[in-house]
């Protein structure tokens, strides 16, 4: 799942959600274009919101 994925589900912007990973969870990565590992999409949906 990249980037834009999440940020659709979560109904937020791309530049939110990228602004959000690299404050709070800095060791997954932020590039637009980065794939995100099913664990590292939990551990988003955990901590986002």
């Amino acid at each position: 799942m990249c980037l834009y994925e999440l940020a659709a589900r979560f109904g937020v912007s791309p530049k939110t959600l990228r602004a959000w990973i690299r404050r709070e969870l800095p060791d997954l990565g932020h590039r637009p274009r980065t794939r995100y590992t099913p664990l590292q999409v939990q551990a988003i949906i955990d901590n986002f919101g």
